[in-house]
């Protein structure tokens, strides 16, 4: 056991490694692009951070530990709305109101993403009738293709919402700019994209690693399958996002940390679709037992409660605190450990 966690700290360190320069990497491109940070943060950043639930959802999919698989991801999505009472704690000033607005549509995108995943969980409950002959085609359920046709319009409105706002106005002044300078602002964009891709390669070996280890991890400690994915695999594949964060709110670059969170939340979702394609035996969905269904809907349902709050505060701009911390992030600390308690209770009664 003493190896195997030692394969899963180092695993960890090289994501985390990654995750500190990957995000001033995406924010470079996406200047360079003229598409802005929100943009960056949103699409490049939320990629590369998510690859570790995504490689490692697939591969504890192939195993057949599904519940795993899913609860790494929605464990992961209410940790990567956690980052951001992280970051408002760094930064001495509220947070919210100083998000830009297009942040809103990506939020809503992965609400609506993740009451379709509730839908596909719910039809994992049904085992006669009408849904049981239509949620799924061959071993692909209808739900992953339901949540990869969203996803993917979802990016082609983004992408037109990025050029608007880039039209409209610059995202910083020089002076802000000129204080921000990195290396790699100074690099050729074909270099930036390289280093990119190295960093993504990088991060995709490691969350192999995750995967196996924290499978072993699980398999040795006898934990629920629901509950390790969400501490497990949940909180250390989100260990790019946190990295990121604290690297972009110590430089006040907050869109680029939403964008982060939100785009992350809406793309892992599409992870489990894609996790469906390699569990062949039958859909994803229908693998569950009963009591990791209704764990799953429960976490899922509390984390669109989250993104909403979020997403609220954003709208409504929302500067109130409680000594050093935002309202809407002391309801998120909340809805978090109420999360991993419920899904520990259904884990320790399997």
């Amino acid at each position: 056991m003493v190896s195997t966690w030692i394969s899963f700290l180092i695993a960890s360190t090289f994501v985390v490694g990654a995750g500190i320069f990957i995000g001033r990497i995406s924010g470079s491109i996406g200047e360079r692009l003229g598409l802005g940070k929100a943009w960056a943060g949103a699409v490049l950043l939320s990629f590369a951070t998510t690859l570790p639930e995504l490689v490692s959802s697939v591969t504890v999919s192939l195993r057949g530990d599904t519940a795993m698989a899913i609860g790494g991801i929605l464990g992961s999505i209410i940790f990567n709305l956690l980052i951001l009472v992280i970051v408002d704690l760094i930064d001495p000033r509220p947070i919210y109101h100083r998000l830009s607005f297009s942040h809103v549509f990506v939020g809503l995108t992965g609400c609506m993403l993740l009451a379709v995943l509730c839908f596909g969980l719910m039809t994992g409950l049904v085992e006669k009738g009408i849904l049981s002959s239509v949620d799924h085609i061959g071993f692909i359920g209808v739900p992953s293709l339901m949540i990869i046709g969203a996803y993917l319009l979802s990016q082609l409105l983004i992408l037109q919402i990025a050029h608007d706002d880039a039209s409209k106005s610059n995202e910083a002044s020089n002076d802000e700019q000129a204080g921000n300078v990195s290396v790699f602002d100074k690099m050729k964009t074909s270099n930036l994209f390289l280093l990119y891709g190295g960093i993504v390669v990088v991060i995709f070996i490691a969350a192999y690693q995750l995967g196996v280890q924290a499978e072993k991890l699980a398999s040795g400690y006898h934990l629920g399958a629901t509950f390790a994915g969400a501490t497990l695999l949940g909180i250390v594949t989100s260990l790019p996002e946190v990295t990121n964060a604290v690297t972009c709110a110590r430089r006040r670059e907050l869109d680029l940390v939403a964008g982060n969170v939100f785009g992350a939340n809406a793309f892992v979702i599409v992870v489990i679709a894609i996790a469906d394609f390699f569990y062949v035996k039958s859909s994803i969905f229908h693998s569950l037992n009963e009591r990791d269904i209704i764990s799953s809907v429960i976490m899922a349902s509390i984390a669109i409660v989250m993104q909403g709050i979020v997403l609220g505060a954003l709208i409504s701009k929302n500067s109130n605190r409680i000594w050093r911390i935002g309202i809407a992030s002391i309801f998120l600390a909340i809805l978090y450990g109420i999360s991993l308690f419920i899904s520990y209770r259904f884990s320790s009664q399997l």
